[in-house]
């Protein structure tokens, strides 16, 4: 009998002690983000410039030109949060603030997602992406943008994501096109669902000589009749 208790006991450490000593990184999925909109601009067309015709001549010029994309929208800002532990009536047993967050910023325009099988987008996934937006061959559309494969590991809730394997940009900070902060990312949850992804900065400077966790692109269909329409997309944040 005593052997039996000595025994019992040896188990009960033994099982703490695997639980105990388990991986630290949080199993939990990403959670719905609250969103306060501080404001939205656009870029002013600039005015007309002029040219002197007359009669009987031809003139040679160069013109350059800049237009406003119709199939991006960015969102950017800072991330601040709270790490909580609850029961699931959302009684707080502790939480911690948490002012200079790292994790991710994920947007979709499914509220849906299935987190255990999020993954790389594939090629078929961004294609479909691709025609959803009617950006069809345009200079902007998702594979001239997402065009590299550079970015650090990350995870999402409890899916590893190695680095440099999925389709990436950077979005620019107050020097222009840069490849080391801003990362964006297109993620997958394997039913075809797109999730936009940024990996948080800590009060980086951005591209408006500010300093900002996140710049996030988004896909938006402004081509055509849908111009000056609008997309709704659900945002979610992972911190740590």
């Amino acid at each position: 009998m005593l052997l039996d208790i000595i025994a019992l006991c040896l188990i009960t450490v033994l099982i703490f002690s695997v639980f105990l000593y388990m991986p630290r990184k949080a199993l939990a999925q990403p959670s719905g983000a609250n969103i306060t909109e501080i404001q939205s601009s656009r870029r002013q067309n600039p005015a007309p410039q002029t040219l002197e015709v007359q009669a009987g001549n031809v003139t040679e010029v160069n013109i350059y030109a800049v237009s406003i994309t119709n199939s991006w929208s960015g969102v950017y800002g800072n991330v601040t949060g709270v790490l909580i532990l609850a029961d699931s009536n959302n009684n707080t047993f502790y939480d911690w603030t948490v002012a200079s967050p790292q994790g991710e910023v994920y947007a979709s325009r499914t509220s849906s997602i299935n987190w255990a099988n999020v993954r790389c987008a594939n090629d078929t996934e961004i294609a479909n992406e691709n025609a959803n937006l009617n950006m069809g061959s345009y200079a902007d559309n998702i594979t001239n943008t997402f065009n590299k494969q550079n970015h650090p590991s990350f995870y999402v809730g409890s899916v590893s994501i190695a680095a440099n394997t999925c389709k990436s940009t950077n979005a620019y900070n107050a020097s222009g096109s840069q490849d080391t902060l801003f990362y964006n990312i297109l993620l997958s949850d394997g039913s075809g669902n797109i999730i936009y992804t940024s990996i948080l900065e800590q009060d980086a400077e951005g591209f408006d000589s500010r300093t900002h966790d996140f710049e996030l692109l988004l896909g938006e269909d402004g081509h055509g009749a849908a111009a000056g329409t609008t997309t709704t997309y659900y945002f979610w944040v992972e911190i740590e």
